[in-house]
């Protein structure tokens, strides 16, 4: 009987003849044959007229491509020769098997290095008999910690952690890095502050540079021990007025911020019944012509003139307040210092620099009958 070789008579119908037809009629379905490597394909040889005897296959090289019944498999990577033999007749078919990248494995995997080193990554792919084009590419999951050039060189640009991924022709590998950033110094929030006897304030500290890795124990001070402590979290409690300074180490490094220490403020109302009247801290001087008038009226202070609150050499007025029970409405009050203003029957007045007195003058021509002040001072 005659025989065909390898037919898969399905493929032989899909596919054209393309291959060489000797004299004797016999076919083969292809001259060239394109492969991945793990892959197979089909060649089908065709006897016209059928004749006597069988198609006999071979491969030049079978670490490359073997063949059966006309069935391809791609091994390895490289080029073969598939014959095909009927009789004394031969024909042949190229087989190009390309071995892709299956696998890439970076030199390392996990690296603890310092900021601003650099450290040279270097990477294999497998299998080893690879011969398609390469396309490499190199990332870093964070550039404020780590860069990487073309060529694997990794920089540690910041403190932290950080990866860098090689990719080849899609596989990819990463290696996990740390880098140390050691401090260079101590930074204290704010650099200045005020506060009042028996209150407090809070100060922060914090290493720098930014991205610091390494940690160090803040130690707090306070310069004068008598106007003011901190406790181990940077809080600053007024002990008694003055200046002074607040003061943070860690290791080797320090940082001071400015402390003023001002009296506890007080908010007290009183009631002046003279025309020199004092009242604890706080103390009223009214011009030529005012009078103590009633204990429903208080005080009359007359048209031109004028009076004057004080507190002691060291002490500070911040606001008085004041709702004069007649002629409340009639005008304003000059001051010699701070911000006076007036709303309906309210009269206030705010320093606006530190001052212990001042003095308010009626310029109208009419009285005022004030009956208590509100003073608050520190």
């Amino acid at each position: 009987m005659a025989a065909v070789a390898a037919a898969f008579a399905s493929c032989a119908k899909e596919e054209p003849i393309v291959g060489t037809q000797d004299k004797d009629g016999f076919f083969i379905n292809r001259t060239e044959l394109s492969l991945n490597k793990g892959t197979t394909g089909t060649l089908t040889a065709t006897v016209t007229p059928k004749g006597a005897g069988t198609v006999t296959w071979s491969s030049s090289d079978e670490s490359i491509a073997t063949v059966q019944d006309g069935v391809v498999t791609a091994v390895g990577g490289g080029e073969a020769v598939i014959s095909a033999k009927y009789g004394s007749q031969e024909l042949t078919c190229k087989v190009f098997v390309s071995a892709l990248v299956t696998s890439v494995t970076l030199d390392q995997h996990a690296v603890d290095f310092t900021k601003g080193d650099t450290q040279q990554l270097s990477y294999v792919i497998g299998p080893e008999d690879v011969n398609v084009d390469l396309n490499v590419t190199w990332s870093s999951s964070d550039e404020a910690v780590l860069t990487v050039d073309e060529n694997g060189l990794v920089t540690a640009v910041g403190g932290g952690s950080a990866s860098i991924a090689v990719s080849v022709n899609g596989v990819t590998d990463v290696c996990e890095f740390f880098s140390h950033c050691y401090p260079t110094g101590v930074e204290i929030t704010p650099v200045s502050a005020s506060v009042n006897v028996n209150h407090t304030t809070q100060f922060t500290a914090r290493l720098l540079p930014e991205d610091v890795t390494e940690e160090l124990d803040f130690e707090w001070s306070v310069e004068d021990a008598s106007l003011a402590s901190v406790d181990e979290n940077g809080l600053v409690s007024g002990l008694s007025a003055g200046e002074t300074k607040v003061i943070v180490k860690a290791g080797e490094f320090s940082a001071e911020a400015a402390l003023t220490v001002k009296r506890e403020i007080k908010t007290v109302k009183v009631k002046p019944t003279s025309v020199n009247y004092t009242d604890g801290e706080i103390s009223f001087s009214f011009g030529p012509g005012c009078y103590f008038y009633s204990t429903y009226y208080g005080m009359e202070v007359v048209a031109y003139s004028n009076f004057t609150v004080s507190v002691p050499e060291g002490y500070q007025l911040d606001k008085i307040e004041f709702s004069p029970t007649y002629n409340g409405n009639r005008g304003d009050f000059t001051v010699d210092t701070g911000s006076y203003s007036r709303s309906n029957s309210k009269h206030s007045w705010e320093a606006t620099e530190s001052t212990s007195s001042v003095t308010f003058t009626n310029p109208n021509g009419f009285e005022y009958d004030i009956l208590e002040f509100t003073v608050t001072y520190e």
